[in-house]
């Protein structure tokens, strides 16, 4: 026995065989000894979280062999701006407040407590969206970690990262099954690797399979959208709109809460994985091809673009899917647009279909 914790059994009651990586998924026991010994397990929802040391934390994160690399300190100047535009509105707001005090004390004591109030909200408001920031930072560092796990054999790293992982799901009354699956089949005798492989097969992935059908709803309506909207802005804006939602709905999956602010932040993070348009195309041009053979000309051409908005949606969906959730996609997990496309064509085929018969069924029988 390598090492001990006190959410993984003893590798005499339950042990997984064989190598588990990145490229595969964890394979399920291949037996049990006779139950001759009752297997205590803490009852992790139950459970209060233990207050992991910084120095325990620092001293089981795996050892990496890269460099460090000195972030550029791209804030400085926004901070200073902002800085100085806060100063500014501070003092004008101060000397405002005096004056009107000293030409009137009601009409100066009404001024303040409406500026206190309006201070008071901007402020709350700007704590919630560091918070929901630093959540997103946080999730971002599991990834990285999960990331190094599953890269290099190791045994003892990954305990505080999948301790942080129960405890963030606990209250998860969906996930309660794939939590204690993976309770009982974690083995204190199994690499790092294997643990957070089993990790996100039996309880991430169940959120994956939420999260598939949140991105399809959300590019067949954006296809449909972009379909019979006439006003090129007007889809633009109902596009950003949509994805902004999406986004939100995504990271609430994955346990995130995520404002609109937020969730634009990170979908101008996701922009850059966008720029190529060769799939969209092809497939915009495939269904074209399918739908001109019962609607006009204008409506199929109205198809493509459609399709084309939907699966620019379900890319931006993916990459948010990459984004929110705490572990890295194994290589046999990795979402497929292909699996979204095919179920998208047929949803902007029937639809513009069935518009085509409403509106022009008199018109064809003729």
């Amino acid at each position: 026995m390598r090492f001990s914790h006190p959410w993984i059994a003893s590798p005499d009651l339950a042990t997984v065989n064989g190598a588990t990586n990145r490229h595969t998924q964890p394979a399920p026991p291949q037996g049990r000894l006779p139950d001759t010994t009752r297997r205590v397990e803490p009852d992790i929802f139950n459970d209060t979280p233990p207050a992991l040391e910084r120095t325990e934390h620092c001293a089981s994160e795996p050892e990496t062999d890269h460099p460090t690399v000195q972030r550029h300190p791209s804030w400085r100047l926004p901070g200073l701006l902002t800085f100085l535009i806060v100063s500014m509105l501070t003092a004008s707001s101060v000397q405002l407040t005096s004056q009107m005090w000293q030409w009137h004390p009601i009409l100066g004591a009404i001024f303040a407590m409406l500026l206190c109030g309006i201070t008071g909200t901007l402020l709350t408001i700007l704590w919630r969206e560091w918070q929901q920031w630093r959540q997103l930072r946080k999730v971002t560092s599991w990834q990285n970690q999960g990331d190094q796990l599953l890269d290099r054999e190791s045994y003892g790293h990954a305990y505080p990262l999948l301790r942080r992982l129960l405890h963030f799901y606990r209250g998860r009354s969906d996930l309660r099954l794939g939590l204690e699956s993976f309770q009982r089949e974690v083995d204190d005798d199994m690499e790092d690797a294997e643990q957070v492989a089993l990790f996100s097969a039996r309880v991430l992935s169940q959120i994956d399979g939420q999260a598939y059908p949140v991105v399809l709803r959300h590019a067949s309506g954006s296809a449909l959208l972009a379909t019979v909207t006439p006003l090129l802005w007007l889809d633009a804006l109902l596009f950003i709109w949509r994805s902004l939602n999406m986004i939100q709905e995504i990271a609430a999956l994955y346990g995130l809460r995520l404002s609109k602010l937020n969730a634009a932040l990170l979908l101008k993070d996701n922009l850059g994985s966008l720029l190529g348009a060769g799939a969209a195309d092809l497939a915009a041009h495939g269904i074209t091809q399918q739908v001109t053979d019962s609607l006009t000309a204008v409506l199929a051409a109205r198809a493509g673009q459609g399709v084309a908005n939907g699966l620019y949606m379900a890319r931006i969906g993916l990459e948010s899917m990459h984004a929110c959730r705490p572990l890295p996609f194994l290589d046999d997990e990795q979402p497929s647009l292909a699996r979204i496309a095919k179920a998208l064509q047929q949803e902007v085929k029937n639809g513009l279909t069935s518009t085509a018969q409403k509106f022009f069924g008199g018109e064809t029988k003729k």
